[in-house]
């Protein structure tokens, strides 16, 4: 899932569960993605991606407001306004 500003290169938060990817064949279960979405949030995207052979299935998709404590998941994600780093200097 990502939450994009009005700009297209504007990246407001990223989530792909690649920290927590689902893999081999399971039996049904609840898996969440919680990204904040900025006021500033033009477009939320979503989807799901099947890598090899097999079968993906989704059931019961929901886009729900959660209470402020409720964790976000995945890393994050901020673009930055311009390139850093370059020199490979910061840890």
């Amino acid at each position: 899932m990502r939450v994009d500003g009005s700009q297209a290169s504007e990246t407001l938060a990223f989530d792909n569960m690649q920290e927590r990817a689902v893999t081999a064949t399971t039996g049904w279960r609840r898996h969440s993605v919680v990204l904040p979405v900025d006021p500033r949030a033009h477009t939320v995207i979503f989807g799901a991606l099947l890598v090899g052979v097999g079968e993906l299935r989704v059931a019961d998709l929901a886009f729900e407001e959660v209470a402020a404590d409720v964790a976000v998941t995945g890393p994050g994600f901020a673009v930055p306004a311009a390139p850093r780093n370059l020199d490979f200097t910061e840890v």
